[in-house]
């Protein structure tokens, strides 16, 4: 199987906060991120959010602790057999610069680790 991805994804177990953008706009829930790319991540949340949705997300990321924000919206969804949650995929669709720079730093960092305890 080919790998379709587009950035390097690394794990992450960072706080994210979200919320639905759109017709059923609700306050932000937490959760953690379980990886990151430049291009999206993956968390898991304790609702089902359709694929044609869109998110608001925040997250803080190390060193700078500094607030990455993004608009992003599912790219699939998954029910967890045995608990009452959903993995989710998102894939960034509004991010600025600045937040996106603070990412690729994040991934690139992350990557060199892991790597290195390899």
């Amino acid at each position: 199987m080919r790998e379709r991805r587009q950035f390097v994804r690394v794990r992450c177990n960072q706080p994210l906060r979200y919320r639905e953008l759109g017709g059923n706009p609700g306050g932000f829930r937490e959760t953690f991120v379980l990886d990151i790319s430049e291009g999206g991540m993956r968390f898991r949340t304790d609702r089902f959010i359709p694929v044609d949705g869109k998110l608001l997300l925040e997250m803080n990321l190390p060193p700078s602790q500094q607030t990455v924000k993004a608009v992003a919206k599912p790219a699939w969804n998954k029910t967890l057999t045995g608990f009452h949650e959903c993995e989710l995929g998102v894939s960034f669709l509004e991010i600025a610069e600045q937040d996106k720079t603070l990412v690729r730093d994040f991934v690139s960092t992350r990557a060199f680790q892991d790597a290195y305890r390899a």
